[in-house]
């Protein structure tokens, strides 16, 4: 009887093609994220503190609270998804035949070549 091999060598680099891009293209996003926070800072670190500057520094808040603050969480959520261990786990559950639902349907053909 032949041995089986591990895992084949196209389907775990590709699993490392996958990780990475989400890494890289989260990163992206981060930075982004960062801009639009700091441009609420702005905002409100500008608005003159009298009564008239008070619809300023509300939409400052805002741009902070409602934009930056939840798509600063989600980013977080997919880091973790995304991180170096969880590439490991990945790898070690496609050797062990069992590599889960979401990431299969995540392999598309552009991670293989």
């Amino acid at each position: 009887m032949l041995p089986t091999p591990l895992a084949a060598p196209d389907t775990v680099a590709a699993l490392h093609r996958l990780f990475a891009a989400k890494r890289k293209r989260n990163s992206h996003f981060f930075i982004g994220t960062l801009g639009v926070a700091a441009l609420g800072g702005v905002v409100v670190g500008t608005a003159p503190s009298t009564w008239a500057g008070l619809d300023q520094a509300v939409l400052g808040i805002a741009i902070i609270a409602f934009v930056s603050l939840p798509a600063i969480v989600a980013e977080t959520v997919i880091a973790l998804d995304y991180n170096k261990k969880s590439e490991q786990q990945a790898i070690e559950s496609f050797q062990a035949r069992k590599l889960p639902r979401y990431l299969k349907r995540k392999m598309k053909a552009k991670y293989f070549q």
